[in-house]
């Protein structure tokens, strides 16, 4: 499933890209109008792209860990609750099925 989703994200990210050098696209035929080469343009997407990645990249390590960790005690904490319900309600059917029904 990690594959499935990071392969979404990918298609997601990509016509995302697309869609702003779509929009982009007078200020690309200005700058090749006045000389600008087509792989300066290109450069200059790849280092925006690559920009934000790392700032992506940055947030998501330092916030990853803290939500997982976060999730990932609530999880357990609601899991433990659960395991000691059953554990006291069976206890208390054996403590009277042992003693019988009259005490």
């Amino acid at each position: 499933i990690i594959y499935i989703v990071s392969i979404a994200g990918a298609i997601i990210l990509g016509l995302i890209i697309m869609l702003s050098i779509k929009g982009r696209r007078k200020e690309m035929g200005i700058l090749l109008s006045i000389g600008e080469k087509k792989w300066k343009l290109m450069a200059q997407f790849v280092v925006e792209v690559v920009c934000i990645a790392i700032l992506a990249f940055g947030v998501s390590i330092t916030t990853g860990a803290k939500v997982s960790q976060f999730i990932g005690d609530n999880l357990l904490s609601s899991e433990i609750a659960t395991t000691s319900e059953e554990t006291d309600t069976m206890r208390n059917n054996s403590t009277v099925m042992m003693s019988g029904p009259d005490g």
